[in-house]
């Protein structure tokens, strides 16, 4: 491909280029907006931005292309602290986990206050080799319960489970 910028239509040939509002794209923009092409290349293998800008509207001025930015492809979806990030395979037994683990901490959710540590401690306990964070461990309970992701007749069996198991230990306490 070449990296070449058209001097008529302020973008280079056959590339693609951000707009200053943001937007992915590859045709005409307005008059007055700014175009910041999109280049790769090196032995890096880095994205190479260019930024273009369109003379206003009855202007003279010469039109300029000058590097802007290199961004390595190895920075590129990683964390705060330059891990990999990666998306996580929330699976049936995690999410039943997750959700059994609510209703015995809350006692079936007649205590909703101050459950999040507990269940992340209990979470970090049985899961070692993930590191989750409390917040993202209860915004995964809300998804669980609000998107579906058990279905409503296996999070009452697992309610129902829990009850059982509470009646048996008061049981066991009385005596």
């Amino acid at each position: 491909m070449e990296n070449k910028v058209n001097r008529a239509s302020g973008t280079a040939s056959g590339m693609q280029h951000i707009t200053r509002a943001g937007c992915l794209g590859t045709g005409h923009s307005a008059e007055n907006e700014q175009r910041f092409p999109m280049v790769t290349g090196g032995a890096s293998g880095a994205i190479q931005h260019t930024a273009t800008t369109r003379p206003r509207h009855g202007s003279t001025q010469q039109q300029e292309t000058q590097p802007v930015e290199t961004v390595s492809l190895a920075t590129l979806g990683t964390t705060k602290t330059g891990k990999p990030r990666q998306r996580i395979q929330w699976s049936e037994e995690i999410n039943t986990f997750i959700m059994r683990q609510y209703y015995i901490i809350t006692k079936l959710e007649t205590i909703k206050i101050g459950y999040r540590r507990e269940l992340h401690d209990r979470f970090t306990r049985q899961y070692l080799e993930m590191e989750i964070s409390e917040q993202r461990i209860a915004d995964q309970r809300w998804a669980i319960i609000t998107k579906g992701l058990l279905s409503k007749p296996w999070l009452e069996e697992i309610r129902t489970q829990v009850a059982e198991n509470f009646k048996e230990a008061n049981l066991n306490a009385k005596e």
